[in-house]
């Protein structure tokens, strides 16, 4: 696995915990954060999705 994708993972994985903590603005910004490093994986846009429609910002 590539540096990239270690970083990625590892704001991914924040990132959930920090959207079942209700630390929704948290989650927020390491999703961006990942989609910033890895553009192209979908699974970052979706997750960030989900934090945005928990909050009413569709």
């Amino acid at each position: 696995m590539s540096n990239e994708g270690t970083s990625t993972g590892k704001f991914l994985k924040l990132g959930n915990q920090f959207k079942k903590e209700g630390k929704l603005d948290e989650a927020i910004a390491l999703y961006r954060q990942a989609i910033n490093l890895c553009p192209s994986f979908a699974w970052y846009y979706y997750e960030l999705g989900g934090v945005l429609a928990k909050k009413g910002l569709l």
